[in-house]
Formats: structure tokens, C-alpha cells, sequence
């Protein structure tokens, strides 16, 4: 352990001033500004954005870091001493930091539905959808913890939209974060997983499966209501005969009558119309209804 004494002789001494892990990291962590520059050579940056999330696990615990940086792109842990005191360092987080990509943020209770594309020669426009000010915050707080990329990042505009062009954008996202919230936890894990399914699906673009898992999360409900108030097994019909035996037991309100058809419709261009192409529209029309008579049945 000579080089430990050697070490701790050399901190007393004021001869180093940065501790043994940060000297290390240095060496093996790659240089943020060598990675930016050889961005700004690239006509593609895609290879930016999937670098630089593994530069920053990187980068936070090194000494140059800001107490922001660390917070955002590292984790605390506590390590013993010689002396016994406590001591906590900042080391790699467990995943890889999401910073570019749509996701769901549960710390603050939101998602950021984020699109981008090129724009001029070296610069990328940005778009970014939250549910609240919380969601784009965070997203504005990851941007300004990045060396480089920091200075150089302009906010264009920020507005508070209602359009459908603006709303449905963090949609599926939003529902993913319901579906893992504790007001969900009444939904059973069968109608969960259809649910999340058709999620999946529409997000890889998948439009007609989405549809059908959207379509089977319905009708397991009207199934559901059917054996409950006629206390036997539901027939085994599609959705919009299957509303039609359900209806002479249970009075639904008109918005979630509205909701069943909308992605009963969907349903039936998916299936029915096989040879038609569906759309995102058709897929999230299907969710849209599917996820409304869920949250009703839920709170039944």
C-alpha cells in the first residue's frame, strides 16, 4: 500500500489537489469538448446524440463537474475511511442518462415528447412537448448541465398550445405515466398490459396491431360488466355486438358510449378493411377510446 501513503502524503502536502478517482477519470473519461468539436465536423448528428449521453455518465463524477451535473447524471454513495468518518463521492449512475429521447419523467410527474431534425449545416431544431412547465424544465436542465452544448443552445420560442397538432404529441406517453401511477392501481394487470401493448406497438408504428390490442382492452371490459351484472359467462361476440347485450344491464354516459365506438371503428378498418392501410390517427383514435373506458371502469 505504498502508494496509498505516497498518496495521502502528496494531498497533505498540497502537492495534488485533485483525489485519486478523479485522476483516474480523467484518463479513461472522454473528452467532452473533443466529442462537440467532432460533432460540429459531422454532416450527421446522430452519433452526437448517442455519445454524448455516455460522455455525461462519464463526465459527472469527474472534478470538473458542476454540483448540478452530479445531481442530474450521478449518484451519491457512501464509502468508509481510515478515520471512520463519513465519507459520499459521486460515482456512475446504474443506466445511461436519457437526455435526447421522448420519455416518461416520474420524478416530476411528467413526460417530454421530443422531435428533431436537421436544420442549417450544424445546427438541430428541437421541438419539445410536455404535459406541464415541470417536464420542460427538466429537459432545459440536462441542456444547461452539458459543457459546450450549454452556450451554444437558443430557446426559440416557449408557448403554452391547445391544438391537436400540439396535444396528442405526449399522449401516449402521458398514458404510460397513468398506467405506472398509483391511480391506475385499480386497473387489473390483464387490461394493463393490452394497454401498454398498444403503446408499444403504436409507437414502433405498428398501427393495426395497436388498434386490435386497444380494441381487446375494450372488450375485456364490456366482458367484465356483462358477467357482473348478468352473473354468466359474457358471449363471444365482437365489440359492437358485444356493447349491444351490455347496454341492456348498465347505463353508460354518453362521452364513454362515444369512446367504445370511436375505437370500435378503428377496430373494424383494421380488421375488417385488412387490405386498407390504417393510420396514426385510426391507431390513436383506438387508444384515445380504449384508455377513457378504462379510467371510467376503473373508478366504477
Amino acid at each position: 500500500m505504498q502508494w496509498w501513503e505516497k498518496f495521502q502524503t502528496d494531498v497533505e502536502s498540497k502537492k495534488k489537489t485533485d483525489s485519486l478517482e478523479n485522476r483516474l477519470m480523467r484518463r479513461r473519461m472522454p473528452d467532452v469538448q473533443k466529442v462537440v468539436d467532432a460533432f460540429l465536423q459531422e454532416t450527421n448528428g446522430e452519433t452526437f446524440f448517442a455519445s454524448i449521453e455516455h460522455v455525461m455518465l462519464e463526465f459527472a463524477t469527474s472534478h470538473d463537474a458542476t454540483d448540478e451535473t452530479k445531481r442530474l447524471f450521478a449518484r451519491q454513495r457512501e464509502l468508509p475511511s481510515k478515520e471512520g468518518e463519513r465519507v459520499i463521492r459521486w460515482v456512475r449512475a446504474f443506466r445511461i442518462p436519457q437526455i435526447f429521447e421522448p420519455r416518461v419523467i416520474k420524478e416530476v410527474d411528467d413526460v417530454l415528447a421530443i422531435e428533431r431534425e436537421p436544420f442549417k449545416l450544424y445546427d438541430w431544431l428541437f421541438s419539445v412537448t410536455s404535459l406541464s412547465q415541470r417536464g420542460l424544465e427538466a429537459f432545459k436542465n440536462r441542456i444547461r448541465s452539458i459543457p459546450k452544448l450549454s452556450e451554444n443552445a437558443e430557446m426559440l420560442k416557449e408557448k403554452e398550445q391547445h391544438s391537436a397538432r400540439y396535444v396528442y404529441r405526449p399522449y401516449t406517453l402521458a398514458a404510460e405515466l397513468w398506467l405506472g401511477d398509483k391511480q391506475s392501481i385499480l386497473v387489473p394487470r390483464d387490461l394493463k398490459s393490452f394497454l401498454r401493448g398498444a403503446i408499444r406497438y403504436y409507437d414502433d408504428k405498428e398501427w393495426r396491431t395497436s388498434i386490435v390490442l386497444s380494441a381487446i382492452a375494450v372488450e375485456s371490459v364490456l366482458a367484465d360488466l356483462f358477467e357482473e351484472n348478468k352473473k354468466k359467462p359474457a358471449p363471444n361476440r365482437a365489440l359492437g355486438e358485444l356493447l349491444e347485450y351490455v347496454k341492456e344491464a348498465v347505463n353508460f354516459p354518453d362521452e364513454i358510449l362515444k369512446a367504445i365506438e370511436l375505437t370500435n371503428r378503428a377496430r373494424i378498418a383494421a380488421v375488417h378493411r385488412s387490405q386498407s392501410a390504417v393510420s396514426d390517427l385510426d391507431a390513436m383514435n383506438a387508444l384515445f377510446g380504449s384508455l377513457n373506458v378504462t379510467l371510467w371502469y376503473a373508478h366504477l
